[in-house]
């Protein structure tokens, strides 16, 4: 092996040995809501039917999110008000990155209201901006899940399609959380903070279940833990114009020593 080649070998070791090594994807938080929780952040009850630790809210005093058939229900008590019912969770995710939700979701023939622009809409029969993920502050009247890191300012990342079921069960994967956390700590102005991520669940309309009404199950989140240590630096553009400078120096110096043995 020559003087070049062996200078290029070191460096491309140098490289691998700087690198992060990928890691493996884990369970950060798994909710039923029949007791079963589990996760690496899940500090939910271990039996028993619970929200916990889910916080709800609703808009008005007849809005309900409610344990339903094994899983969380939100709807309203009395017909004709429309009401925004919530289910916040927060995760610390300082050391994880990679997030991914996944849940399965039900409409009980609840019209679609997307995340528009006038959060204060009201809305009707049919579907309201479906499709809309505009980002809010505080609360919107849509149909949804949103995350935040400073509990005010939120990005959506998902809402029901027009065209969703509404006799079955389905299963929604979100899979590019990251961008819409970096894009809710912009929103926050260095107020947030990846300790307190909050994921909201949300529904909007007047009418109980069967009329209206959505139903969340199974609610996971998923993430890599983020490297330990300094993660692994590439050289910049630079570096391999001093390492290809140096790698010449030597294959010169070689060549020299040759032509002076042969003098002699």
């Amino acid at each position: 092996m020559n003087a070049f080649t062996r200078v290029l070998a070191v460096g491309a070791l140098a490289l691998v040995a700087n690198s992060s090594v990928a890691q493996a994807e884990s369970m950060l938080f798994m909710d039923n809501f029949i007791g079963h929780g589990m996760g690496e952040l899940y500090t939910g009850p271990t039996s028993g039917d619970s929200i916990a630790p889910f916080t709800t809210y609703s808009s008005r005093n007849d809005g309900r999110v409610r344990l339903y058939g094994g899983g969380l229900l939100m709807d309203v008590d009395a017909n004709g008000r429309y009401n925004l019912n919530e289910a916040d969770l927060v995760l610390n995710l300082e050391d994880w990155e990679n997030i991914r939700v996944t849940f399965n979701h039900r409409s009980y023939n609840d019209e679609v209201h997307g995340f528009a622009v006038d959060e204060d809409r009201v809305g009707g029969s049919g579907d309201q901006n479906a499709g809309q993920l505009n980002p809010f502050v505080d609360h919107s009247n849509a149909d949804g899940v949103a995350v935040s890191v400073d509990g005010e300012n939120f990005v959506p990342i998902w809402t029901p399609s027009a065209g969703e079921s509404n006799s079955n069960w389905y299963g929604v994967e979100i899979s590019s959380v990251d961008a819409a956390i970096a894009q809710a700590l912009n929103l926050a102005g260095g107020n947030g903070s990846l300790s307190t991520v909050t994921f909201r669940l949300q529904q909007y309309d007047d009418y109980s279940k069967t009329t209206d009404g959505r139903g969340w199950d199974w609610v996971t989140i998923y993430g890599t833990e983020k490297p330990s240590g300094a993660p692994g630096v590439v050289p910049e553009p630079s570096s391999f114009v001093l390492l290809g400078i140096g790698a010449m120096g030597l294959v010169g110096y070689g060549w020299r020593r040759r032509k002076t043995r042969k003098a002699a």
